[in-house]
């Protein structure tokens, strides 16, 4: 669409590409991890397929500053990122993938320069081959093929130097040598091995302000029967001080207690923190728990003092100055607005206690984004009351509640109305079984939150666990819904979206509009006291309180083809006053 309408890709700023995102891509793995031979055909000649599209595309989007490939295996054609770099002067953020094969040290994406931001995720096939690891003893030398990859790495020869380091040279110095003001770097990956990055470890960029890491080390590899540390990496944090987000991801190997030596005096600026519980607990400690002062001592008998003294005084010498002489608490508390923990958490008795010692003092708090697995004989209440008493603050709310049901809508809206800033929520939980409707359970939370101005509930499967790197389950039934207020702030409407699986790979969608009567001051319609609902293709939509007082019945039907290969259906609303 972009390359035969230039009118519209002129005006394209931000650009994301997943030429392999397809459901039915990935279902033929073999084991190891590894793709049959047919799958990387196929995703070979989509990625060629998109890659020119993305290319004669580039020479009408003037406009575009952030590009990101975000492919599996296959490479782009390199003609993509010469077009790039060609047509798209502000292009300033560029992102890319590294799986099964490398690209030529000698591509274009290695051309550009003054970049702002650069993410770079590995994939599976990636680890699978083993190019995670720096040196593998014996692997090939880079030996380019025509179309710009190196061929799959094996053993055959003997030779040191490993297949990914003429590749890390090139992107080492495209970031540092010709970027001096990087602003965002991300490098990604979910592997038990964590790759190397240690080449990134003396770099420095005056204007980093975010910094996203997966499962790599900044330190050397050492040898099998030591440790990995990570002083390095935390090395880097003290001295890039203009840090506002930090993201761990995964296992990147930076453990609590590495944290808690950081300096007090570091990440000043820090605002978004992603990664897990007790890592935020050593950041937000960092600085309480230093050794004290060392005591005073005497000043010798030998030596003068620099200063006139009273007689039969005594003289002590100053402690020696260091770091952690003079310890200031972290000002975290005060700088942190956003945190995100991506893994999810094991419900324990202990768990409420340990979210709201962290939680509890961070004033400046305003989104939360956290995850539970949950198992049977846990009270999930309590986890969430611990959650709105800890952050009373909190405008975006995200929660996550995996494996088990966790509570009812009815009491879930209860709890959320001392939440009295919230404006976007976002629930994903197992259904108790006997709960109401999910039209009605939103209604409740509406009427609870009349500040909300957008949310969405959704219903996922029983029994199925969330998993770092694998993408979440896919609901059961979702619903979108906004608020729609006066002039005056107060709520009249609300817009719902809803879709329900209806059998393997069918779905059923439906939207609906609730609003409140003219002329009646938010009081319930009287007919609904005659009407007790309407069917809608088996959901009955009926929101009978204070400000919503309508019933709707359907006047058209119209189907579309789904992308999830199912079908959506349309309902046209309107309304039915007495």
């Amino acid at each position: 669409m972009l390359a035969s309408t230039p009118s519209i890709a002129r005006h394209v700023q931000h650009l994301s590409v997943h030429p392999e995102r397809n459901p039915n891509c990935f279902h033929h793995v073999q084991p190891g991890g590894q793709r049959s031979r047919q799958e990387y055909i196929d995703s070979w000649n989509r990625a060629r397929v998109v890659s020119k599209l993305v290319g004669d595309a580039a020479k009408s989007m003037d406009a575009l500053q952030r590009f990101k490939w975000d492919g599996e295996d296959a490479l782009p054609d390199d003609r993509m990122w010469v077009q790039l770099h060609r047509w798209c002067s502000n292009l300033k953020f560029i992102g890319t993938t590294l799986g099964a094969f490398l690209p030529n040290p000698n591509s274009h994406i290695f051309a550009f320069t003054e970049l702002k931001g650069f993410s770079l995720a590995f994939r599976r096939g990636f680890y699978s081959h083993f190019l995670h690891i720096r040196s593998r003893g014996q692997s090939v030398p880079s030996a380019h093929a025509q179309n710009g990859a190196h061929t799959t790495p094996s053993s055959s020869t003997g030779s040191e130097q490993a297949e990914s380091d003429p590749i890390y040279a090139r992107l080492i110095e495209m970031l540092v040598a010709r970027s001096p003001n990087l602003e965002e770097l991300s490098i990604t990956g979910y592997s038990n091995n964590p790759g190397d990055a240690s080449r990134l470890a003396n770099a420095y960029w005056p204007h980093l302000r975010s910094i996203t890491i997966g499962d790599i080390l900044f330190d050397p590899p050492l040898p099998d029967n030591l440790p990995p540390t990570n002083n390095n990496f935390i090395l880097f944090l003290e001295k890039h001080t203009t840090i506002e987000s930090l993201n761990l991801l995964g296992h990147p190997e930076v453990t609590p207690v590495e944290l808690a030596a950081l300096d007090a005096r570091a990440l000043p600026k820090l605002s978004h923190f992603t990664g897990t519980l007790d890592q935020l607990r050593a950041l937000s400690s960092r600085g309480l728990n230093q050794p004290p002062d060392p005591p005073l001592q005497p000043l010798p008998q030998n030596v003068n003092p620099p200063f006139p003294i009273a007689p039969n005084a005594q003289v002590f010498l100053d402690p020696p100055t260091t770091a952690s002489s003079s310890p200031s608490p972290s000002t975290l508390s005060a700088t942190l607005k956003s945190i995100c923990f991506p893994e999810p958490m094991q419900l324990r008795d202990l768990t409420p206690l340990a979210i709201s010692g962290v939680l509890t003092g961070m004033t400046a708090l305003t989104r939360l984004k956290i995850s539970f697995s949950l198992q049977s004989g846990y009270d999930s209440n309590g986890v969430l009351r611990t959650i709105v008493s800890a952050c009373p603050g909190l405008l975006e709310f995200d929660l996550t509640c995996g494996c088990k049901p966790s509570f009812y809508l009815e009491s879930f809206s209860r709890t959320l109305r001392n939440l009295s800033k919230l404006r976007t929520l976002s629930l994903s939980v197992v259904k108790v079984p006997g709960d109401e409707p999910m039209h009605l359970g939103a209604s409740r939370i509406a009427l609870s939150n009349p500040r909300l101005h957008h949310f969405t509930i959704s219903f996922l499967p029983p029994n199925v666990p969330i998993t770092r790197g694998v993408p979440p389950p896919t609901p059961l039934e979702k619903g979108r819904y906004e608020l729609v207020c006066d002039e005056h702030g107060i709520p009249t409407s609300l817009l719902a979206w809803e879709r329900k699986e209806r059998g393997v790979g069918s779905w059923a969608s439906w939207r609906h509009t609730s609003t409140t009567p003219p002329g009646t001051n938010g009081a319930p319609n009287p007919v609904v006291g005659h009407i007790p609902g309407v069917l809608l293709d088996n959901v009955q939509f009926v929101v009978y309180d204070g400000i919503f007082g309508s019933v709707f019945v359907p006047h058209s039907f119209e189907w579309d083809g789904g992308r999830y290969g199912g079908k959506y259906g349309v309902w046209g609303i309107r309304r039915a006053f007495g």
